[in-house]
């Protein structure tokens, strides 16, 4: 069962260049833009198999069958730190050879091959070849997933934004409706926040909002969905959250942003604190999503009027 979830592996250089180790077997792989010209017959195969899809799971996967019908191994492993990706197939065994993916100067990845006999140096060239037919499938799929993220993505804050959150609204509150699942939303709104921009200027502004969409994701699980409403209004998904469960969260959120610190410019002594105010509305089962919203805003509005930093419940 392959257990999914990625990190970094390819470079473009010229020739693979193997570093040996007792017990296992490291490689760095790179290869130049042309190198393709010279890929041997098999690696286009699999070259032209993996370009029938553009998700990076599904490529991966393919490729780690493709590559076990030629070279036996008992693990494989792929991961890509910094997009957070990684793939294991198999149990690790003794000997390994691993290979860091570097094309064209971006960062694909790293593969591990392992088992208990060590690779022959015909395997070790299979599977360099095979590799060659590897990188320009992940290459396209890596880039395609970056397009899809940045579509649905605040660039500022990083979380989703309001394109994604009436995908997930939708999907959600028809998961709702169907198997009788409770579904929350919290709206926040920073207080004061004009008086922030105006006093400290748009960059420290900018970095209160990073703050808070930070503060917000140490607080709610990874199955809640955090969105830029706009400016400096923020909604949080909550699947599978009543009413009582939404307050409490929000009642945590609005403590755990309170004691939250930016730093301000080094010309200015002070550390900058600031709060929110939070509405909680709860799902009815029959309205849609624009109306669970709209009760989310009103009930922040009535935190707002009550003075702030204030928890209100439609």
């Amino acid at each position: 069962m392959a257990e999914k979830a990625m990190n970094p592996v390819l470079e473009n250089a010229g020739s693979a260049v193997a570093d040996r180790q007792s017990g296992s077997q490291t490689r760095l792989f790179s290869l130049e833009g042309n190198a393709a010209v010279q890929t041997p017959g098999s690696a286009w195969q699999v070259s032209a198999l993996l370009q029938t899809t553009l998700d990076v799971e599904k490529v991966i996967e393919l490729f780690a069958r493709e590559l076990g019908k030629v070279i036996p191994y008992d693990s494989f492993a792929y991961q890509h730190a910094d997009k957070g990706l990684r793939f294991n197939v198999g149990t690790p065994a003794r000997h390994s050879a691993g290979y860091r993916l570097l094309l064209e100067d971006r960062v694909l990845g790293e593969v591990s091959v392992t088992r208990a006999q060590r690779f022959s140096d015909s395997e070790i060239t299979g599977i360099e070849n095979l590799i060659s037919g590897l990188v320009y499938a992940l290459r396209n799929a890596l880039l395609y997933r970056e397009a899809i993220e940045s579509a649905l993505h605040d660039p500022l804050t990083g979380v989703a934004n309001r394109a994604a959150l009436g995908a997930a609204l939708k999907r959600e509150l028809s998961l709702s409706q169907r198997h009788k699942l409770p579904l929350s939303v919290l709206l926040l709104d920073i207080d004061k926040f004009k008086k922030i921009n105006d006093t400290y200027g748009h960059a420290v502004g900018d970095t209160v909002l990073q703050a808070l969409t930070q503060g917000v994701n140490a607080c709610i699980r990874t199955s809640d969905v955090q969105a830029r409403y706009g400016g400096e209004e923020f909604v949080v998904l909550l699947p599978g959250t009543d009413r009582n469960g939404a307050v409490l969260l929000a009642t945590r959120i609005r403590r755990h942003i309170e004691s939250l610190c930016c730093e301000l410019p080094a010309a200015s002594a002070a550390a900058l604190r600031f709060t929110v105010s939070i509405g909680v509305a709860a799902f009815d089962g029959q309205e849609d999503s624009a109306s669970l919203v709209h009760r989310a805003d009103q009930a922040m509005y009535t935190a707002k009027q009550l003075g702030g930093n204030q928890v209100s419940i439609a």
